[in-house]
């Protein structure tokens, strides 16, 4: 039997409640006016059931350069360093928690530029 759908936004905003905040930027949106737009409980609700959770080790890879995207990559913990070639050589950026990548190349159907490792914190 599935859970209505109030029910099931309230256990997801429980369960979830430090990743939500944490990327509250990506649900809701105030404009230059002060007007707030925030996603609908259905999306939100939608959108965090169906992420799943991936730890990488220290200099890891995540995505090569010139790879196709798959997946959206939240950073929850730890940081992830943007290269040209090689770990600790042409290092040129940093991503920390609350940042995402992944979104605009996966709608745009780029490849990756650079390549993506976990970082030592």
């Amino acid at each position: 039997m599935q859970l209505k759908p109030r029910l099931r936004y309230e256990l997801i905003r429980e369960l979830f409640e430090p990743m939500i905040r944490d990327f509250d930027h990506m649900f809701r949106y105030e404009d230059d006016k002060g007007v707030v737009s925030e996603t609908g409980t259905e999306f939100l609700t939608f959108f965090v059931s169906a992420l799943y959770c991936r730890v990488f080790i220290a200099n890891q890879t995540i995505i090569k350069r010139m790879e196709h995207f798959s997946e959206l990559y939240l950073i929850f913990e730890g940081k992830v360093t943007l290269s040209l070639s090689h770990k600790d050589r042409n290092e040129y950026f940093t991503l920390y928690p609350t940042c995402y990548f992944g979104d605009y190349q996966i709608m745009m159907g780029l490849k990756a530029s650079e390549t993506y490792k976990s970082s030592v914190e």
